[in-house]
């Protein structure tokens, strides 16, 4: 094996190290530890998916509350089934997220394998853009927290990278790409149902690599209806409804206009902050050195589509951290990136008679370390970079999980507890959950509406309060403190060390704490409105 040879397999081994080892500090930090017991916890989203599946591994079905409605509140079925198996092994419900991150730090290391694979296939004859691709990556602060924290984002990133391997090995070799990418990608699909973007995507895209290329379309398109037509049937059977739940409380029931307009606030606002030069430099470099490389422009449309997706969605409702209808493409955005950049470089050296053999190197390193800073948002990549104490919600999951205990160890079993956090506080406490906000409540969710905020536009306090009529209800905004009915009937509940609810006032023989400190809300000014 040649020198170059060697190191070339080295230095991405290396990577791997770091990245792996960096990745179990991270999840480290995100746990807490309470009454001398460390506890580990996904971003509460992760905790609803969590709070299915452990449902499912108890025998209860994959339900939200236990002998509850059946109502899909998840998108990512493959990944809540996993997590019930999980649910499965004899280890307590604070230890077994753990275990879910461990699969992210996993699902990461295989991500920088494939994002390796993807450089070398599109620039073939440039071994140090495929070292920078995984440098940049391994950098890339929204991806790696989205992943670690629980969400399906790293899965559904490692999944588009492989089955785009595939195509760009097509596309050099102009052989036709068999049905092994778009196989990939409806396992993404069962993942994550947004992975139909991506399909649809390179399956428009084969006409690009040739004439053989377009046989494939037909199978594809089989494949996908098929994979659909088991979602929607499976839906249906088991839920009544076509669609998972989450579709109709965040894609139904808001003006298009508003939802539009969000979502294209929120895309202007990622693509004209950092990462307009590496997209600038990216592009120009595909105009200039890459107009013949077929698998070049398959992965810009992909960039392409999935930054149209998260304007026509509205956006995410984390979008400080990117949103995850966006970042399953970066990867693909930073392989161009560094292969436009050395080309960039040797044109560059060329022009200024510099013929050493290290300096393009040198200077692509020197891209790479410049490009890391702009393509995460400035606090992320200090969260994942530096050794803070503050991690992804990681006070809220504290304090989350606080009142869950409390709950668990203070109240009746049958108590009901109407929640805006839907996974923690459920999960953890054991007891019957009310979603003030639809994730997992169908009338929510359906509700039409003259405003939109990603995931959180709709909410019906009258049902709450005088049809669900919880038991308790945590926290207490978004109009809910100003519905007269609220404050006629509940109070103010402090516990103590974080812990405060409201607590319907016939319901005071459900909750067992002598120390409880109960106050009554005063009556709401008159010019305030009452109910949403």
């Amino acid at each position: 094996m040649s020198a170059r040879a060697a190191r070339g397999r080295v230095a991405p081994l290396l990577f791997l190290l770091l990245l792996g080892s960096w990745s179990l500090v991270y999840v480290w930090r995100t746990s807490f530890v309470v009454e001398g017991e460390r506890v580990f916890t996904l971003w509460d989203d992760a905790m609803v998916s969590m709070q299915y599946a452990k449902n499912l591994a108890r025998g209860e079905g994959l339900v939200w509350n236990a002998g509850g409605e059946r109502v899909q509140g998840i998108t990512n079925l493959g990944v809540t089934l996993a997590m019930a198996a999980l649910h499965l092994l004899p280890i307590r419900l604070e230890r077994l997220s753990l275990l879910v991150q461990l699969a992210g730090v996993a699902t990461l290391l295989g991500l920088l394998l494939s994002v390796h694979r993807l450089a070398q296939e599109i620039f073939p004859e440039e071994d140090a853009v495929s070292l920078a691709a995984v440098a940049l990556v391994a950098g890339y602060a929204p991806l790696a927290i989205w992943t670690l924290q629980g969400s399906d984002v790293g899965l559904v990133s490692l999944l588009l990278v492989c089955a785009t391997t595939q195509v760009a090995r097509a596309a050099r070799t102009g052989v036709p790409p068999s049905l092994v990418p778009f196989a990939l990608l409806a396992l993404g699909i069962l993942v994550r149902p947004d992975m139909t973007v991506a399909y649809v995507t390179l399956m428009t895209a084969l006409p690009l690599l040739g004439r053989g290329a377009r046989g494939a379309m037909l199978p594809a398109a089989v494949l996908l209806v098929a994979v659909w037509a088991a979602l929607v049937g499976f839906s249906i059977l088991y839920y009544g409804d076509p669609l998972p739940n989450t579709y109709y409380l965040k894609a139904t029931g808001s003006p298009r206009a508003l939802v539009w307009r969000h979502g294209l606030a929120q895309t202007l606002g990622l693509v004209g902050g950092g990462l307009l030069p590496i997209l600038a430099l990216a592009l120009a470099g595909a105009l200039v050195f890459l107009r013949r490389n077929r698998a070049c422009w398959v992965c810009w449309m992909l960039v392409a589509t999935h930054l149209a997706y998260n304007v026509e969605t509205g956006g995410d409702w984390l979008a400080e951290y990117v949103s995850r209808f966006v970042v399953p493409a970066i990867p693909i955005l930073l392989v161009l990136f560094a292969g436009a950049g050395a080309r960039w470089i040797d044109f560059a050296l060329a022009r200024l008679w510099i013929r050493s053999p290290i300096a393009p190197r040198v200077a692509l390193a020197a891209l790479v370390l410049a490009a890391i800073p702009l393509a995460s948002p400035g606090f992320v990549l200090a969260e994942w970079l530096f050794l803070s104490p503050y991690t992804m919600l990681r006070d809220f999951n504290y304090a989350n999980y606080k009142t869950a205990r409390y709950l668990r160890e203070h109240t009746d079993p049958d108590t009901t507890v109407g929640v805006y956090w839907a996974g923690i506080p459920i999960y953890f406490s054991d007891r019957r959950g009310i979603d003030v906000l639809g994730k997992c409540d169908r009338h929510i969710a359906h509700l039409e509406v003259d405003r939109f905020e990603p995931a959180h536009s709709k909410v019906d306090w009258d049902y709450i309060v005088n049809e669900w009529r919880p038991d308790i209800i945590l926290e207490g905004d978004r109009g809910l403190l100003a519905h007269e009915g609220f404050r006629t009937a509940y109070l103010r509940a402090d516990a103590g060390w974080l812990i405060a609810f409201n607590l319907r006032e016939e319901s005071r023989d459900k909750v067992h704490d002598d120390r409880l400190m109960l106050s009554p809300y005063s009556p709401p000014p008159r010019t305030a409105r009452s109910g949403s």
